[in-house]
């Protein structure tokens, strides 16, 4: 069994984790929203039990001060924790992989092609919890990245569609190409899956440290990927995921 935890990049990869460890994997729901586009994966057992969520929370957390960083844990059958640290590359089977790009949106609003796609994560990144783990994506990452995206898709004009839960910071990190010509900035307001929709169909993405943007590029064998290279504070002393799909860049 696995205690599912946190958003749609998070249960993406604790799910796949499971269905690498077991053909048929009961997964805790409890206390989770469990997102619609994984409820119908065949060969799952869905349960909803408030007792093993937290008490197998508790250790884990436990476990995790003893050691002064997160871990995951594996007892009794039990495994709980977010299982996304080192090389992913392989971790999402087939399967899995087939049943997320079946469900792929193609917004009507949509009407031309998706040159680049850049995740700017804000708001939540700011936290007192978030700001002692994450590195944060600056500006000239994101300069960087969009440069070598201009080179590899060789365009002189490119379509920069902009996903974020914070419209004002994201603003603020791009003002430097704001005067740039070969950049036209649209901004796209879906939902969640809309959002990871679009990530998943751009030609080239440009992704912070974000579990949501890294699975929806994961999905996609022949895209351009930029990620960044620190995605965790050093004090934090956890080992950063990695994806042999993607390039990656220094933040600095």
């Amino acid at each position: 069994m696995l205690t599912l935890r946190g958003g749609l990049g998070n249960q993406i990869i604790q799910i796949a984790y499971m269905l690498r460890q077991s053909s048929s994997p009961v997964i805790n729901t409890y206390a989770v929203r469990l997102r619609s586009q994984l409820k119908d994966l065949s060969d799952i057992l869905y349960t909803h039990n408030a007792a093993v969520h937290y008490l197998f929370g508790l250790i884990r957390k436990g476990v995790s001060f003893v050691r002064g960083r997160a871990t995951d844990i594996r007892i009794g059958g039990v495994h709980d924790g977010y299982f996304q640290y080192g090389d992913i590359t392989e971790l999402i089977p087939e399967s899995l992989a087939s049943h997320l790009t079946g469900q792929i949106m193609l917004d009507p609003m949509i009407g031309e092609k998706i040159d680049i796609a850049v995740h700017i994560r804000g708001g939540d990144y700011f936290t007192q919890s978030a700001s002692n783990i994450y590195a944060i994506c600056t500006a000239d990452y994101y300069v960087r990245a969009l440069e070598l995206c201009r080179k590899r898709l060789g365009k002189e004009t490119l379509n920069v569609y902009i996903v974020t839960n914070d419209r004002e910071y994201a603003k603020s990190l791009l003002a430097p190409l704001e005067m740039n010509s070969g950049f036209r900035f649209i901004e796209y307001q879906g939902d969640e899956w809309g959002d990871f929709s679009l990530i998943y169909r751009a030609d080239a993405a440009i992704i912070p440290n974000s579990t949501f943007s890294m699975t929806a590029r994961m999905l996609r064998a022949d895209g351009m990927t930029f990620a960044p290279k620190q995605w965790f504070l050093e004090s934090s002393h956890l080992t950063a995921p990695y994806c042999r799909q993607f390039t990656y860049l220094d933040i600095e």
